[in-house]
């Protein structure tokens, strides 16, 4: 289906909900996916790069590559709406970060909580079908941490900071995200954050940047 309106973009989450009950994915009482354990990468990545640049010549080995979506929102909402068609293709490579469309703190926190839906149920229909799995830290606000309750700690989360802004010293949101799920490791991609590194650092929190 193509996304025109809001109204469609609601339908797709719908028809996300019922693809991903049919491939044998539970829920909790709030109506969000529940991952299971062996769903999650445990091998760090040498590479970690955009869907749309797959199929590039840096590519050497898709196997010791992961695919996340450094891209505007325009492009990852084809990838919802053409998920099952695309599982093979995310077969080829070693894992794939959960998608990451846009959620903000001005956003309504309804909107924000459906935003995050959408994505955990992009992740939870690829770890249903054997595709290695990275969620994402992306959370708006951060009282949205619960809605990443559903993911299993010590697992290796992803961050990418493509429109946000930098951190700062004193804001301690993206730590705190880190801190409140209990990721075993952190795969940062995209714009090159000091502040955010520092936090890591000062926690003993492993990371690996992916420029």
């Amino acid at each position: 289906m193509s996304l025109k309106t809001l109204t469609d973009f609601i339908f797709l989450v719908d028809e996300l909900v019922l693809l991903a009950r049919n491939f044998g994915v539970s829920f909790d009482s709030r109506g969000f996916p529940i991952f299971k354990r062996e769903w999650f990468l445990e091998q760090v990545p040498d590479l970690l790069i955009p869907y749309s640049k797959r199929h590039t010549k840096f590519v050497h080995d898709p196997k010791r590559t992961a695919l996340c979506h450094y891209s505007p929102d325009r492009e990852i909402y084809p990838r919802l709406c053409c998920l099952t068609n695309d599982l093979p293709e995310y077969h080829c490579f070693l894992g794939v970060v959960m998608s990451d469309i846009t959620v903000t703190l001005d956003m309504d926190r309804e909107w924000q909580d459906f935003i995050m839906l959408a994505n955990l149920l992009y992740a939870a229909i690829l770890g249903a079908n054997g595709v290695k799995i990275i969620p994402n830290l992306r959370i708006g606000d951060t009282v949205n941490i619960e809605n990443l309750s559903c993911i299993p700690h010590k697992v290796i989360w992803a961050a990418g900071f493509l429109g946000c802004e930098k951190d700062k010293p004193w804001d301690m949101q993206f730590i705190y995200s880190v801190v409140s799920v209990s990721a075993s490791f952190i795969l940062i991609f995209g714009k090159h954050d000091a502040n955010a590194e520092d936090k890591l650092q000062v926690l003993n929190i492993p990371y690996k940047v992916y420029p």
